[in-house]
């Protein structure tokens, strides 16, 4: 089976993490759909996606770790299970 994983951590500190998962059904193997979507999720957490008419502010939750106020970086990761 194969997961596809976003991985959104703080620069600051690595033990501030949070990984979500979507395990993929045979028929979805290549899961290209799902890797868009956590993408497109990834880019609105780091406050760079192309959604936003103007970036968000130094003020603004976006884009910023909930604990210590770090930069968020995420990535998207498809592991075989």
């Amino acid at each position: 089976m194969t997961e596809i994983r976003l991985v959104v951590r703080c620069e600051s500190n690595p033990m501030h993490a949070k990984i979500l998962r979507i395990l993929l059904k045979e028929e979805e193997k290549n899961g290209i759909a799902v890797r868009r979507l956590f993408r497109l999720i990834g880019d609105v957490l780091e406050g760079s996606s192309m959604i936003y008419i103007h970036a968000p502010s130094d003020k603004s939750p976006i884009g910023f770790c909930g604990l210590c106020r770090g930069k968020l970086k995420c990535t998207v990761q498809k592991v075989e299970v």
